[in-house]
């Protein structure tokens, strides 16, 4: 139920931790990195950079290899015509380079001017692709200091669109992530965790039962099956059929 799944997203005594695994593939595909996902075309390239909003040189390279292998794309042939309208930032303390859209650069410039408000939007936006992540990492990632940070960070978490704590198994204690994707991990987990059945033909049924009733394993005899015939005999009795009995 929608309404559970919210309860337990927003209580931390509920909720579980995530395994790692589960959120790589989530990421994977909420990057456009999985197998089948990536853009095919320059022009689908830049609107996705434009979603993205701010793409780490170390996921922009992620995203070359899945294009080449999904389409056969080379990185100047995904980036064809697109030269003027990507731009690098290296903003000062950032572990790498981002790529952005040029059209989207002012605006995302204002995340190292110290707009609060824009920092909030920005990092509102941005962790919508992301799992959990801890704020260290978001910090070192952007280049943001950890004061300009941490007011963004709380805006988002007071209204829930954000939460903090013990998100994945072996992951730090403070880590965030969205809300919303936290729910979708929560579902392809309790997905994960389900066991699976494959349906068998009918012809199998037979060999089934008799293994299930004993009538036959592995290095048996025929006194071994005789005792287990003699324990599967039922006591002969009337059996009532319409207003006619049989034995």
């Amino acid at each position: 139920r929608g309404d559970l799944l919210r309860e337990v997203v927003f209580t931390p005594g509920l909720r579980p931790a995530l395994p790692p695994e589960t959120v790589a593939r989530f990421v994977a595909k909420r990057q456009r990195l999985a197998e089948g996902y990536a853009p095919g075309a320059p022009r689908e390239l830049l609107e996705w950079v434009k979603e993205r909003l701010l793409i780490p040189a170390p996921e922009w390279r992620q995203l070359m290899d899945a294009i080449a292998r999904d389409h056969g794309l080379s990185e100047d042939a995904a980036r064809q015509g697109l030269e003027t309208k990507l731009t690098v930032l290296t903003p000062p303390g950032a572990a790498d380079p981002l790529i952005v859209a040029t059209e989207q650069a002012p605006r995302l410039r204002a995340l190292w001017e110290g707009d609060e408000e824009e920092i909030t939007a920005v990092l509102d936006e941005w962790l919508r692709f992301y799992g959990p992540v801890s704020p260290a990492w978001v910090a070192g990632t952007l280049g943001l200091p950890e004061d300009t940070l941490a007011p963004a960070l709380e805006d988002l978490l007071d209204t829930q669109k954000l939460i903090q704590g013990s998100l994945l198994r072996d992951g730090a204690e403070d880590d965030v992530c969205d809300s919303e994707n936290f729910e979708m991990l929560l579902r392809m987990a309790r997905t994960d965790a389900a066991p699976s059945f494959t349906p068998l033909p009918g012809a199998k049924l037979p060999l089934f039962l008799a293994m299930h009733q004993g009538l036959c394993a592995p290095g048996w005899e025929i006194d071994d099956l005789r005792e287990r015939l003699a324990s599967l005999s039922g006591y002969p009795a009337a059996e009532m059929v319409g207003n006619n009995q049989r034995v």
